[in-house]
């Protein structure tokens, strides 16, 4: 019997093993790894916050490529159970329920899978430490679990704890009031009202733990601290836009792609349409574009175009704007544009040194405790993780160019540290950002999900 081995039971590992039982007709054992609780799906699909919601509409989040309206069924026999109220097709639900969404989906997999003769072992509290290539299988080793040995891997590693930011102390990171991982939900809850508290970065992250704190009826100051201070922006109710990129003659340089979009917001706006609609006409050619940049334009869009990038394309629902916003109005919540030097421990309080963006005014002020809400460490070089450091020091993966992933063809293949495509170990996901760019969103995975179960399916018949 054929074997699959996926590392990681988020969004990315739940989806593969979703996937490869649909798809699959031959016997097989699929091993789901995950290291946290097997009813986890990730960290965004985690929680608990009802104030923590999908950033995109119910009707477009379907976790399966070929069923668009597969949540929105879902969600209507939920309705009918009690376990939700009325709901619209458009409206941003609370990631909480997309979790028990997802957790009902492997569910109904390992019905299927029990008919089909597919083995679907779940190994959960244990995590994989190390990984050999051996006769065309690979060899899983766990912490305590015994190792076992299958014809193909998936990495389903989803995100990581960010990276600390460059401080003139450095040393203050073991600091018991510094939280490098900002989903630490323990001590997003001992946290006293009355203190102040510092985010640092002003994305998605941040706005998940501004609007916990608000939920816990926080009453100290929240300070918010990025280096261009930029808020993700609103969604709201626009008209589509047609698509104006060629296919056949994408640009090839940052500034070509920029002067396109910028003529056609300008017409855009003289028709009455939002920047948002031509900003969304351009996902499905996104990943080609950033294809077809080679590395100099790569990373000139890294320096100057990712921050606006990431506020124009990464917007939250309007109920969390307007709440941030009500929190800024009230003076609870305070943005600097800027850049921090130091942290230091002092009267029991740490006092946080800025370096501010528009006067280079260096300020500080005082605060209880820090979480790093600067997104996810995506330079595999700097993962401290017993697998990542082990297949890096062996080959067997190695960073893209970019270090926003592991390298891999678009097809989700690993390329080894000889540059030679692996036949054993695949990926999906957070891991391919720095090939495709637009890979960390559930449209993006569920449809790589959905190919990389084909192919794997299409190796593995060819070699019974």
């Amino acid at each position: 019997m054929k074997s699959i081995a996926i590392i990681g039971g988020g969004f990315s590992g739940t989806l593969s093993a979703v996937n490869l039982i649909m798809k699959a007709d031959i016997p097989l054992t699929i091993y789901l790894i995950e290291k946290d609780d097997p009813k986890t799906k990730g960290i965004a699909y985690s929680t608990d916050d009802e104030t923590h919601l999908l950033n995109v509409p119910a009707l477009k989040v379907s976790a399966l490529a070929d069923q668009h309206n597969h949540f929105i069924d879902w969600l209507d026999k939920a309705k009918e159970s009690g376990l939700i109220n009325d709901f619209a097709h458009t409206d941003f639900l609370p990631r909480k329920l997309y979790g028990q969404y997802l957790n009902e989906l492997l569910e109904q997999s390992e019905k299927i899978a029990k008919i089909k003769n597919i083995n679907l072992i779940k190994i959960n509290h244990d995590q994989v430490i190390d990984l050999d290539i051996k006769e065309e299988k690979s060899i899983i080793y766990f912490e305590h679990h015994d190792s076992v040995t299958v014809d193909k891997t998936i990495l389903a590693l989803g995100n990581y704890p960010p990276a600390n930011i460059n401080i003139e102390n450095p040393e203050f990171y073991s600091d018991n009031n510094y939280f490098q991982n900002p989903w630490n939900i323990n001590a997003l809850k001992q946290i006293e009202t009355e203190t102040n508290v510092l985010l640092i970065g002003s994305g998605l992250t941040m706005v998940d733990l501004a609007l916990s704190l608000a939920k816990n009826n926080h009453q100290g100051k929240i300070f918010v601290v990025s280096p261009h201070g930029y808020l993700p922006e609103p969604h709201e109710k626009i008209v589509s836009y047609p698509a104006f990129f060629d296919k056949n003659n994408l640009p090839v340089t940052c500034l070509q792609a920029l002067k396109i979009v910028r003529n056609e917001i300008i017409k855009a706006k003289n028709q009455g349409i939002s920047y948002k609609s031509v900003i969304d006409s351009i996902r499905p050619f996104i990943q080609d574009i950033w294809l077809g940049f080679d590395i100099v334009e790569k990373k000139r869009f890294m320096r100057y175009l990712r921050h606006r990038w990431g506020v124009l394309r990464h917007r939250v629902p309007v109920q969390a704007y307007n709440k941030i916003n009500k929190l800024i109005e009230s003076g609870q919540l305070e943005i600097f544009a800027g850049k921090i030097k130091s942290f230091t421990n002092k009267d029991h309080l740490i006092d946080v040194q800025l370096k501010r963006r528009n006067d280079n005014q260096i300020i500080s002020f005082p605060v209880s405790c820090i979480f790093n809400c600067t997104g996810p460490e995506s330079n595999y070089l700097n993962i401290n993780e017993p697998l990542i450091k082990n297949i890096i020091k062996k080959g067997l993966i190695k960073p893209d160019m970019m270090n926003l992933g592991i390298d891999a063809t678009i097809k989700g293949e690993i390329i080894n540290f000889e540059n030679n495509i692996s036949e054993q170990i695949f990926t999906l996901g957070s891991t391919l950002k720095g090939i495709l760019w637009e890979s960390t969103a559930i449209p993006e995975i569920r449809v790589q999900a959905d190919k990389l179960a084909d192919l794997i399916l299409k190796q593995l018949k060819g070699k019974i």
